[in-house]
């Protein structure tokens, strides 16, 4: 099979409902990575009954299919999305030594957060939506999450954005640390954000 993101004929890059067992319910874009996804009948509003739980190792693949097609929902055309195949791939390695959280809804997984802990911060380095279930709250859902863990390890919670993603966490009470270079696009700045300890206290829900 062609590699995660590596262009807009690969199978393995869909969008759909990614179900608990690790079937998909699947509905592909051959080359139309740069489009958005189909809205699919599924699609309803966060509630309760939502849950956020650990990521399981055959699992892998299909959350980075998830963040591809996410981030492919942007406007990012092939091209762009073959650079970012390494980074948007979620290895079993991060499954297993990191946290990466899932957010089931019945029957499906809507989106996934993959957290790293370093010695005085926690980094987002993931947080996805499917593009077919954006503007439902899960997003919401997950960074409280996120908070809620860095409020737990005593930490500031930072994220290095994607520039049309960092709206979202200034939504959310994070504040513009900076920028940092982009590690696979040279020249390209990335936002970097920072929600701090005392502002984890009144971060919103």
């Amino acid at each position: 099979n062609p590699p995660l993101c590596a262009d807009g004929h690969a199978a393995d890059v869909v969008s759909g409902d990614i179900l608990r067992d690790g079937r998909t319910s699947t509905v592909s874009v051959p080359g139309q990575m740069s489009s958005r996804a189909p809205i699919l009948q599924r699609v309803r509003p966060a509630r309760a009954a939502d849950r956020i739980r650990p990521a399981r190792l055959h699992e892998a693949p299909h959350l980075s299919a998830l963040a591809c097609a996410a981030k492919a929902s942007w406007g990012y055309g092939p091209a762009m999305m073959a650079r970012w195949h390494a980074e948007l791939t979620v290895p079993t390695e991060a499954i297993a030594t990191d946290t990466v959280l899932v957010l089931e809804a019945p029957d499906l997984i809507a989106g996934y957060m993959w957290l790293v802990e370093h010695a005085a911060t926690l980094e987002i380095e993931h947080l996805f939506v499917a593009p077919e279930h954006h503007r439902r709250g899960y997003g919401r859902h997950l960074f409280s999450e996120a908070v809620r863990r860095a409020r737990a390890a005593g930490h500031p919670l930072v994220v290095e954005s994607d520039p049309y993603a960092a709206d979202f966490y200034t939504a959310m009470g994070m504040t513009h640390e900076g920028t940092r270079v982009s590690a696979t696009i040279p020249g390209r700045s990335l936002p970097l954000l920072r929600l701090g300890v005392e502002e984890n206290q009144s971060a919103r829900r």
